[in-house]
């Protein structure tokens, strides 16, 4: 039994040791003012970027007793080393205190990334 346990725990580490995106920030319930986003982080210290094209993001909601997943595929776009990727409602956005921002890479709400 303690193998099978430490062939699952070295497994995970080597999994999660692996891990070259990660969620670095995410705002889903913004006050009136405010736009959702979330900013992604590129742990990696290769040289070249990744593309985050084939990335989906879901996430679960309820609202007023409706529930579901929400889907969403990235846009072909990458992230370089050590560098930040941030998707949002809009663009401009407003969040904590910062107003119009246009540091977002996306806005999921685009038109023109509609399918």
């Amino acid at each position: 039994m303690n193998k099978i346990l430490l062939s699952i725990s070295l497994t995970s580490s080597v999994l999660i040791g692996k891990a070259q995106i990660v969620f670095n920030e995410v705002y889903p319930l913004p006050s009136v003012h405010n736009n959702e986003f979330f900013e992604l982080y590129n742990t990696s210290g290769s040289s070249t970027p990744i593309s985050l094209d084939d990335y989906t993001i879901v996430t679960y909601f309820r609202i007023s007793g409706n529930d579901g997943f929400y889907v969403m595929d990235l846009p072909n776009l990458n992230i370089a080393p050590k560098g930040y990727f941030v998707g949002a409602s809009a663009i401009p956005y407003s969040y904590q205190n910062i107003s119009n921002s246009t540091a977002a890479d996306f806005s999921w709400n685009d038109p023109a990334l509609a399918s």
